[in-house]
């Protein structure tokens, strides 16, 4: 075995044992946080939707969305998105 991929193997292995990449329930959007009365007949749920708009000057402002959707199943394939738009205008 080379060097590089013994290194590899051995990462991999520590990934296994730290806390942080397990999935528990720390993480805010895990899905067992959505109350159960969401998912009944739910294809996605909407965990955050924030809108920041900021006003520059009188000429310019900026629009920050963000937002946070869980897919519960392939019906919900349409809410797979990600849009990153800047413009100067």
């Amino acid at each position: 075995m080379n060097l590089i991929y013994k290194i590899t193997i051995i990462f991999l292995i520590s990934l296994g044992f730290n806390k942080s990449f397990a999935a528990d329930e720390t993480q805010p959007y895990a899905v067992s946080r959505i109350p159960k009365v969401l998912l009944l007949n739910a294809n996605a749920v909407i965990r955050n939707n924030q809108m920041i708009q900021t006003i520059e000057n009188i000429n310019q402002s900026k629009i920050k969305i963000k937002r946070t959707i869980t897919l519960l199943n392939e019906k919900a394939s349409d809410y797979r998105f990600s849009v990153f738009h800047t413009t100067n205008s």
